[in-house]
């Protein structure tokens, strides 16, 4: 059998790494973590919608206590609000501070560079079948875990 998940482990650290090396934030916001990342992504995708801290647990599949703790960091650094909701205050609304959303967004266009990057020379066709087997992979790891 091949060393798959090292491969997957491996290219997701390259990934980081140039990532890292080529987007910047302000100086007033320190480092984001991949999970922090993660988070504003699906924040950033959801801009006409709400989104609550357990679609970012189910999303991310990640536990209630993880995901809080990331965000109550995020919130500390106001990268990002929590409120309340008023009708059930265990729900939390997530919302990104303006003031760091229009810094991210001038990065996007360096993250859909760096994705061109990884994507070069590979046809659409092939990272379809990529993206299937990695969707696969996923789905059966998060079968194993409902099992347990």
């Amino acid at each position: 059998m091949k060393n798959i998940i090292y491969k997957i482990k491996d290219l997701d650290k390259s990934i980081n790494t140039y990532i890292s090396q080529n987007i910047t934030i302000s100086i007033k916001y320190p480092k984001l973590t991949r999970t922090q990342i993660q988070i504003i992504n699906c924040i950033n995708n959801q801009k006409n919608k709400k989104i609550y801290q357990k679609d970012l647990e189910k999303k991310l599949n990640m536990t209630r206590a993880s995901i809080s703790g990331v965000l109550k960091t995020m919130e500390k650094n106001q990268i990002l609000t929590k409120q309340k909701n008023k009708n059930d205050a265990r729900i939390n609304q997530i919302t990104l501070n303006e003031s760091f959303s229009k810094e991210y967004s001038k990065n996007k266009e360096k993250l859909n560079t760096i994705q061109n990057i990884v994507t070069s020379n590979i046809n659409s066709q092939d990272i379809d079948i990529f993206l299937k087997v990695l969707n696969k992979m996923k789905s059966n790891i998060s079968k194993k875990e409902e099992q347990n």
